[in-house]
């Protein structure tokens, strides 16, 4: 009899399937990650305007325009593109990648303006590619859903009618 009880709380081999990762899930998460670290480096872009931190060895005041103004720009859209991706938005997400696109370039064709952060500029591209990468393979994940989800639909139309 106790065997009987064994056997029965067992579920059968076939309806155990190894847990999937869910793609969207981990798009969203890697979305909410960037937009806090979006969040505080906008923080620490404006701490260095009003001179509450000091970033560089040249304070805010003593930069030259083009470089305030770049400053001052990325400091405002940080923050905006960050509350974007957090609320998993496809403004946020277009307003983050201009924002990279125009910070790379000036990291790299005008760095003897705007300084060369290779560092800056290999996270940034990094974070660029896992969202694309995250983007692509949530976007098959439902699309692939979608086509289950018609097969099923067909299945019980034609076993109805």
């Amino acid at each position: 009899m106790a065997q009987a009880q064994q056997t029965t709380n067992k579920p059968p081999a076939a309806s155990v399937e190894p847990p999937r990762l869910n793609w969207r899930r981990a798009r969203l998460f890697f979305m909410r990650a960037l937009a806090l670290s979006i969040l505080g480096y906008g923080i620490l872009s404006w701490a260095y305007v009003i001179g509450a931190t000091d970033l560089g060895s040249t304070p805010f005041m003593d930069q030259r325009v083009p470089v305030k103004n770049a400053i001052a720009v990325f400091a405002a859209v940080d923050l905006v593109a960050s509350v974007g991706l957090w609320m998993a938005t496809s403004w946020g997400v277009v307003l983050w990648c201009v924002n990279t696109a125009i910070r790379v370039t000036l990291h790299t064709a005008y760095s003897d303006l705007h300084g060369g952060n290779t560092v800056l500029t290999a996270i940034e591209v990094g974070a660029v590619i896992v969202y694309v990468v995250l983007a692509f393979l949530a976007w098959r994940e439902e699309r692939l859903e979608d086509r289950l989800s018609r097969q099923r639909r067909r299945q019980t139309m034609n076993t109805l009618g």
